[in-house]
């Protein structure tokens, strides 16, 4: 039998602690100077067994440096990020100090034609990472040569390697040509995708704040373990004994990940997993939406939108642009849960299932 917790508001302290702002690690993982690094991108990310760069004619495929901030600014601003500029410097090199970020450019003669991010982050539910494509571009005037195809495969490798279960990425609406490309190269599209814009913290309404300070909302701990894996069992989720209590201090000790439990009379009725990851194209973060879910027996009563408001408060103090969530296509009630509470549904979100050794 699991061992029950006493629900309880967090302090103060314990909310400033939760949004400290993202640290760079005391030991940098394979921190890079600005000169121009060749794949592979690290021994503990990939065992790319040859280089896709020719350092003498300047063309292939190569981990971005500090060099190419200007190269990158255009892109982006082709994408429709303008103005990079005046964050991208301290933003790169967060980034590129971050194990969970891989940050690739593609080079002909010298000249940056195309960029792809991709980054990592656990999964409760599975046993396999996800990874997700942030950015993906190749400059106008030198697409349909088969360079955005040459680095799709590069991310897929990578991906692989590091045993993700798979990659997602969301597409806007409008580029029905980055759509085609992607059915192309394997991916489907996986119905819904929702979206809720992030106001500053001063913008907080005083209903999310009331609801804050009145929640029986707490960080999860180990103890947790065995009410969050039967919530699981209801999203669907039933095979995850192997892994999940490795996974699950992971995830508790990573500053990224917050996972919180609603405790009502000393039992778990709802649990909520937020994951952070940074942006080149925006200022913010973004907040994403990992696993959620109130007990059956407890829904209708406010327990999921106090749940939001709780990490939307978060979301705020961290910076975010925005909170981000995938919903299953079947899960209809859920569908209208979010679009109550503020969420627009934000088309195309597509993956890429991952055949891993």
């Amino acid at each position: 039998m699991s061992k029950s917790r006493v629900g309880r508001s967090l302090r103060k302290d314990e909310l400033h602690n939760i949004n400290a702002p993202k640290a760079i690690a005391s030991i940098v993982v394979n921190f890079r100077s600005p000169e121009k690094a060749v794949l592979p991108i690290s021994t503990e990310r990939s065992s790319a067994k040859k280089s896709r760069y020719n350092k003498k004619r300047g063309t292939g495929i190569r981990e971005i440096a500090l060099s190419d901030i200007t190269d990158l600014a255009i892109l982006l601003s082709q994408l429709g990020y303008p103005g990079t500029e005046v964050f991208l410097s301290k933003r790169l090199e967060e980034m590129l100090a971050d194990r969970n970020e891989v940050l690739l450019v593609y080079e002909r003669n010298f000249k940056v034609d195309g960029f792809i991010g991709l980054h990592f982050f656990r999964q409760l539910g599975l046993e396999g990472d996800f990874a997700r494509i942030t950015y993906f571009i190749v400059r106008e005037g030198a697409r349909s040569k088969g360079i955005g195809a040459e680095l799709e495969r590069c991310i897929t490798e990578l991906a692989t390697e590091r045993h993700c279960n798979r990659i997602e990425l969301h597409c806007d609406l409008r580029r029905e040509d980055a759509h085609r490309f992607y059915l192309r190269q394997g991916y489907v599209e996986l119905p819904k995708y929702f979206i809720k814009l992030v106001a500053s913290p001063s913008s907080v309404n005083s209903t999310i704040r009331t609801s804050i300070q009145c929640a029986t909302i707490s960080k999860a701990e180990m103890m947790d373990a065995s009410p969050i894996q039967v919530l699981l069992d209801e999203l669907g989720y039933s095979y995850t004994g192997n892994f999940f209590s490795r996974t699950m201090q992971q995830i508790l000790s990573d500053p990224n990940e917050i996972l919180l439990v609603n405790a009502i009379n000393g039992h778990v009725d709802g649990f909520i997993g937020l994951h952070f990851f940074p942006q080149v194209g925006v200022m913010g973060d973004f907040a994403r939406i990992t696993y959620f879910c109130v007990r059956e027996d407890a829904r209708g009563q406010g327990i999921g939108s106090q749940m939001l408001n709780f990490i939307y408060e978060l979301a705020a103090q961290r910076n975010c642009n925005r909170i981000e969530v995938h919903c299953h296509t079947k899960r209809l009630d859920a569908h209208r849960f979010y679009l109550q509470n503020g969420y627009e549904e934000s088309p195309k979100y597509f993956i890429k299932l991952l055949v891993t050794n």
